[in-house]
């Protein structure tokens, strides 16, 4: 008998597909570019890069790859980058993947949401929703980033995810740029009313 509760059924499933070699879980980098230029990320691809936009997979690839995952087994899901809002038929692979049934995760840094990309979202929104802050300050923030501009679109993406009614993970990479900022970090994202972690997983 399977257990009921989530963290527990998932871990289960995890275990008993690893047994019998079904790929349960999976991830799809959408694109490896990214509109900001964190000097910690091992992701180094700049948005206007037409040379990997060339190379990127098509919007029917990826569904395609989706059925394939899905008939193969799969339950769970992670879509990230890069960033992945800089494909614009993010939503044309998103949400065909959800008709599947896959359980998604979504990473994002938030600075390419709009009102109107919150509320598209909204309408099917991932299991999870994790989105990035560099720093609670602009000039932190934007000293991790190299992008100006980029604090302010961060707080405008989250202010529109919350009012389309989603609740993202508040997560952070620490470097010696912005760790003196952790604890305002997490308090923002205790006002925000969201969960919050800290990993040095992509610093120098």
């Amino acid at each position: 008998m399977l257990p009921t509760d989530y963290k527990e059924l998932t871990r289960t499933l995890m275990s008993r597909s690893a047994e019998k070699g079904v790929p349960v879980n999976g991830t799809f980098e959408l694109t490896s570019r990214c509109n900001l230029g964190c000097a910690m990320c091992y992701v180094r691809t700049r948005a206007a890069d037409r040379a990997m936009k060339a190379s990127e997979l098509s919007t029917e690839q990826w569904v395609d790859l989706g059925r394939q995952a899905v008939d193969s087994g799969m339950m769970f899901l992670l879509l990230t980058g890069g960033e992945v809002f800089l494909r614009p038929d993010f939503f044309d692979i998103y949400e065909p993947l959800t008709e599947m049934g896959l359980i998604l995760t979504l990473f994002t840094n938030a600075t390419l949401i709009t009102e109107r990309v919150a509320q598209r979202l909204a309408r099917r929104p991932p299991n999870r929703l994790e989105v990035t802050i560099y720093g609670a300050t602009e000039e932190t923030y934007e000293k991790v980033t190299r992008q100006p501009g980029s604090y302010k679109r961060f707080i405008r993406g989250v202010n529109a995810l919350l009012d389309a009614g989603l609740r993202p993970k508040i997560k952070t990479t620490l470097s010696r740029l912005n760790v003196h900022e952790f604890d305002q970090m997490r308090a923002m994202a205790e006002e925000w009313n969201s969960t919050f972690s800290a990993g040095w997983l992509l610093t120098k």
